[in-house]
């Protein structure tokens, strides 16, 4: 783990200067989506009990141990976002790669990670996961825009960066 963590800040936060910005950024939603992950452990059961309500389950008609389910299947949600940053770490380490194809794969990702923090925000649940997937938005769309920037696609072309 603590290898990971140094090749994390050597290849992200310390990368070249023309894509720091990108690599910090990522890292930056790495981390926000640990946090998520941990919340969604801890308020399993509020997300559910919240999920329950909203669709009319909560009258007593459930059995407790369909009720138990439903909050361990909230907890697996941390599996999603375990790929996600597995995912952020992989397209960290891909800042160093200087070649379209590169670029073209961080853009995209950011794009459509843009596009699905942006649905789920409009899907009903608690306040506190619209607030988490607000600041996922932010920071992929600033990922988005400086991929855009003349310099990090200069970068990208694998030309010196003046």
């Amino acid at each position: 783990m603590l290898e990971f963590l140094r090749r994390l800040y050597r290849e992200g936060w310390q990368a070249d200067r023309a894509v720091r910005p990108i690599g910090r950024l990522m890292i930056a939603a790495m981390v926000v989506s640990c946090l998520y992950a941990f919340a969604s452990v801890v308020l399993a059961k509020s997300l559910a009990d919240f999920q329950m309500h909203r669709q009319g389950m909560d009258d007593g008609s459930l059995p407790s141990s369909a009720k138990t389910i439903v909050y361990g299947a909230y907890s697996l949600r941390v599996i999603t976002v375990i790929s996600l940053i597995f995912g952020y770490s992989y397209l960290v380490r891909r800042l160093s790669k200087r070649t379209p194809s590169e670029h073209r794969l961080l853009l995209s990702w950011s794009i459509f990670g843009v596009a699905a923090y942006s649905y789920l925000i409009f899907t009903p649940n608690l306040a506190w996961t619209h607030v988490v997937q607000g600041v996922q938005v932010a920071l992929l769309l600033a990922v988005t825009v400086l991929l855009f920037t003349p310099r990090v696609r200069t970068y990208f072309t694998g030309s010196p960066v003046g």
